[in-house]
C-alpha cells in the first residue's frame, strides 16, 4: 500500500487520500454461484467513483456475477 493508502477503511477495504473506497461482502445464492453486494464510498463529480461503478458492473457481467452497487456520498452522510 501506498502512503495516502488507508487500510483502516470500513469492512478492511482499502480508500485513497481523496476519502473514497469499496467495501464488499458476498452472498451465495445457489451452490455455484455469489451475489456480490459492494459499497462504493464516492463524492459528487468525482470520475474516478463513476469509473469505478462502471467497472464493477462491467466485470461481473463479464463473469456473470450478479453484484448490487450501493454508493454512499461521503460528503452527504453523517456516518
Amino acid at each position: 500500500m501506498g502512503s495516502d493508502d488507508r487500510s483502516d477503511a470500513p469492512g478492511g477495504a482499502s480508500a485513497d487520500a481523496s476519502g473514497t473506497g469499496t467495501d464488499a461482502t458476498a452472498e451465495r445464492t445457489d451452490d455455484t454461484t455469489l451475489a456480490v453486494s459492494v459499497t462504493v464510498y464516492s463524492r459528487d463529480h468525482c470520475h474516478l467513483c463513476h469509473e469505478a461503478v462502471e467497472t464493477l458492473e462491467e466485470a461481473a457481467s463479464a463473469v456473470d456475477v450478479p453484484v448490487t452497487v450501493e454508493e454512499v456520498d461521503v460528503d452527504a452522510d453523517p456516518q
